[in-house]
């Protein structure tokens, strides 16, 4: 890969909510230097400021999905089995978790979210399976960040309130990190337990945590 030479992995344990999914960054770390990922483009980016649209579209299984369809009330546990696809995933890094010293902040969003699936069952198992990109500009140093993330796993879950937690997870994401298109090479991160604060409808699904929010719609 173009550049991976010039980096080395200090830290790659990432704790996985949602098995695969928030807290995919939570310590990620290809560090180095801050001179090796110094800005290559002249001008400044252009982000937009404009808010994010909420998604209205409803999903054609919606109905089928839900439980209180089936006679069941619709608690939270029963609320979330079936399955979900992602439509919107948002998650604000520091800049250093891509390179050592680098200030500032990197909010960075997800693209091709019809890739990522999350299946919750009603004997308690669970999986998903995630392809996504997420790309993003730092806040101080203006450099271009990227995250590919490709991965499946399975997992037992319960509810308490408002919280989802994930047990027995079994699976791995294969993480392609880069600055200004410069590769920091790749990194096989294992699924680990952790939990999840969750709202859900009849057909939406949040879950999110400290810097991260995931939207879902059924699939």
């Amino acid at each position: 890969m173009p550049g991976e030479g010039r980096w080395h992995r200090v830290e790659a344990v990432i704790g996985v909510v949602s098995v695969l999914t928030g807290a995919i960054f939570g310590v990620l770390q290809w560090q180095e230097s801050r001179s090796a990922a110094a800005p290559v483009a002249t001008a400044a980016p252009v982000v937009s400021t404009a808010p994010d649209t909420p998604d209205t579209s409803a999903s054609a299984g919606a109905d089928a999905a839900d439980p209180a369809k089936k006679g069941r009330p619709m608690d939270g546990r029963n609320c979330l089995i079936g399955t979900w696809q992602l439509s919107r995933w948002a998650h604000t890094l520091n800049a250093s978790q891509f390179v050592l010293d680098t200030p500032g902040t990197v909010d960075m969003k997800a693209s091709d979210t019809s890739t990522f699936v999350i299946q919750f069952n009603e004997d308690g198992s669970g999986s998903d399976v995630d392809n996504v990109t997420f790309t993003g500009y730092g806040s101080t140093d203006g450099n271009f960040y990227s995250i590919t993330e490709v991965g499946r796993a399975t997992f037992r879950f319960s509810v308490s309130g408002t919280t989802v937690k994930y047990s027995m997870v079994s699976g791995s994401d294969v993480v392609d990190a880069s600055v200004n298109h410069t590769s920091l090479g790749r990194q096989t991160i294992p699924a680990v337990d952790e939990t999840d604060i969750f709202t859900c409808s009849a057909g939406r699904l949040t879950l999110a945590g400290i810097g991260y929010k995931q939207e879902f719609i059924r699939a």
